[in-house]
């Protein structure tokens, strides 16, 4: 008899020689997704873009840096990406912020053809770390 683990997110799925079922991240993902529904997706997407306007805000004028993201409206999302100048090596720049400041973001892939870097900002993110990201950064674009 095949072992047969039941998930409500994709159905019933079977172990029985056809390969091995990731039971951890099922169950990971699971609780992911109660933990998304206890808190209300509206309530999240409200926090997770207040917090990237607030950013935005911060850094539509700051020097060596031009924000490509859509302004607050419709196409906007928690994501901020910054165009940099071609001196800056963005690489180099997002380890420092990361070692200086503790400020964890990405740069832009090298396959989407300009020198970038992004903030991907989500429900665990604070005022306060959006203020000294915004701060770090005009500091050291400066």
């Amino acid at each position: 008899m095949p072992n047969i683990v039941f998930c409500p997110l994709l159905g019933v799925l079977d172990n029985d020689g056809n390969g091995v079922v990731n039971l951890a991240c099922i169950l990971g993902l699971g609780k992911a997704i109660e933990y998304l529904q206890s808190v209300g997706i509206n309530k999240i997407e409200e926090h997770n873009l207040s917090l990237r306007h607030r950013l935005y805000d911060k850094l539509k004028d700051v020097k060596n840096a031009t924000i490509l993201s859509p302004q607050a409206g419709p196409l906007a999302s928690p994501m901020l990406t910054l165009l940099l100048p071609d001196r800056i090596d963005k690489s180099a720049s997002v380890k420092m912020l990361l070692e200086k400041y503790n400020l964890s973001i990405r740069p832009t892939h090298k396959e989407f053809g300009f020198n970038g870097i992004r903030f991907s900002i989500h429900i665990f993110n604070t005022e306060n770390e959006i203020d000294l990201a915004a701060e770090a950064l005009r500091k050291e674009l400066a």
